[in-house]
């Protein structure tokens, strides 16, 4: 049966660990529009610098790849307050190839963070309705729209609260 032949050449090798500088700087050119949007919703205008800074910056980091490079990239950033953090997550355009590998590996990473962070947050772009659903997904319960402290956008804020007994 043909259908069930496949030559090696087309099996696609994934991989996940701690984002990279590298990857970070490969992965910018990649980006999907609401990715995009995300960082400039929240001031952010160089996207290389920025990855670049969170990446080195972050003591909790994850990068999805392939052979040909990164689908999605994100980490945590301790925000102050103990257990707490501000959660990042940003995906390529290559993911529309790779959805089930992509989501499956990001929501183990929301649930991986959330064990060392119990409290996992940030702000989304309030004209995004595929994030928040994706958000609810992952765990995370989005708020109403309200002004960023910092950018004064209109952004929802999403918050992912585990309990650790």
């Amino acid at each position: 049966d043909p259908r069930l032949c496949f030559r090696a050449a087309d099996l696609v090798t994934y991989r996940i660990g701690p984002a990279t500088h590298r990857e970070a700087v490969a992965i910018v050119p990649l980006l999907r529009d609401e990715s995009r949007a995300e960082l400039g919703a929240l001031g952010y205008d160089d996207m290389e610098a920025t990855l670049v800074r969170l990446v080195c910056g972050c003591p909790y980091t994850f990068c999805g790849a392939d052979d040909d490079g990164p689908l999605f990239i994100g980490g945590a950033v301790p925000d102050g307050e103990p257990g707490a953090a501000i959660v990042w997550m940003l995906m390529s355009t290559r993911i529309t190839d790779h959805q089930l590998f992509c989501l499956r590996e990001m929501r183990k990473q929301a649930a991986a963070m959330s064990e060392k962070l119990p409290v996992l947050r940030n702000y989304t772009n309030v004209g995004h309705s595929r994030t928040t659903d994706w958000l609810t997904w992952l765990g995370f319960k989005v708020g109403e729209p309200m002004v960023h402290p910092q950018t004064g956008n209109i952004v929802l804020p999403f918050e992912r609260r585990v309990e650790h007994v």
